[in-house]
């Protein structure tokens, strides 16, 4: 209950709603028509990429399968085996797994046992709190699935508890002993330099694309969904605008990209570069308007072509790029790592 004076914030769970449950639902027992059942199954398949489904699934079964081995006694009461009709429900998405979780009354405290397990690596760092916040993702992901209702106690507990896990990591990041993945920004120089390695090659893909994430400051896989229809023209520029970003699958909070040229340096001319792709790919968009994507691929295509070809590019050019990155990761992980965690600026 929020006391009077309170404001609530964040996110309302179904435990916090004002809701009656005691009238029962009307036309319970009226049938759905098949073609309309399928087209709700359509449409709820959109809810999570395939991508998340996967890693919640996977979350899952690291839990269970810790239970079984730890706490038989738990895994016995709180883990049932799918059955064969549940398993070819693709609405589930079960993935790989052949049990799951009863929600109904899931006990938090062995919730919390794995997650005490598992926040400390094996090279004795301490995990992220988003990492361990992604199994309580998966777990309101699950019973969100199985149409099953978590305690409250539940939501009260993990929420005291992921609190204090993310302090711990502010912690641990100030010794030294948080597990992350470094990442070497890419200088101006060294970035001017990754574009001539790419024409140099004759790749006018790494260089557009290269361009376009680096003046829309944006993740390989927002620039891979780029299209026609994403662009406006602006007083003086260009203005992108993403269909959706990862944190906004909607697309209801995106916002504008101001993107500007330099027309005194074609290296860097990022209006120049899209003339050039466009010209060459002209065929390419008689069946479609993505500038990287093709219809019958999968929606993360172009940013894994991105980034296997980018990988491809500083392998050949190994010696060069050993400037720019720190020696430990270069030591450590040898160059085609490092150049794994490299991100643009």
């Amino acid at each position: 209950m929020v006391r009077h004076g309170q404001q609530r914030s964040g996110r309302l769970y179904p435990h916090q709603r004002d809701t009656n449950d005691d009238v029962p639902i009307l036309g319970a027992d009226v049938e759905i028509l098949q073609e309309h059942s399928s087209s709700v199954c359509e449409t709820e398949r959109n809810d999570l990429t395939k991508r998340n489904k996967q890693d919640y699934r996977n979350r899952l079964k690291h839990m269970y399968e810790f239970w079984q081995e730890k706490y038989p006694d738990y895994y016995a009461v709180g883990v049932r085996a799918l059955t064969e009709e549940e398993l070819s429900d693709d609405v589930m998405f079960w993935w790989k797994n052949k049990h799951d979780f009863i929600y109904t009354g899931l006990n938090v405290q062995f919730v919390k046992a794995f997650l005490a397990h598992k926040k400390k690596k094996q090279n004795g760092k301490t995990c992220s709190h988003v990492q361990l916040r992604k199994y309580n993702d998966a777990i309101l992901f699950g019973a969100k699935k199985a149409n099953q209702r978590l305690p409250k106690a539940y939501y009260e507990e993990m929420e005291k508890y992921l609190d204090a896990i993310k302090k711990e990591t502010v912690e641990a990041r100030k010794d030294g002993m948080l597990d992350e993945q470094e990442a070497d920004p890419i200088t101006w120089v060294l970035f001017r330099n990754m574009l001539q390695w790419a024409l140099d090659q004759k790749n006018i893909f790494l260089w557009v694309f290269s361009l376009l994430q680096w003046h829309c400051i944006a993740r390989s896989v927002n620039i891979g969904g780029l299209a026609l229809h994403c662009f406006r023209v602006g007083e003086d520029g260009l203005i992108a605008r993403y269909d959706k970003s990862k944190a906004d699958q909607t697309g209801e909070k995106v916002h504008d990209k101001h993107l500007y040229d330099n027309p005194f340096d074609p290296l860097v001319s990022l209006f120049l570069s899209m003339g050039v792709w466009f010209s060459l790919e002209s065929s390419h968009f008689e069946t479609t308007e993505f500038l990287f994507l093709d219809d019958k691929k999968e929606p993360n295509a172009a940013s894994q072509c991105y980034c296997t070809q980018l990988c491809e590019l500083f392998a050949r050019y190994a010696d060069q790029l050993r400037h720019y990155i720190c020696v430990d990761h270069a030591n450590t992980h040898g160059i085609r790592k490092a150049v794994s965690y490299t991100h643009l600026a």
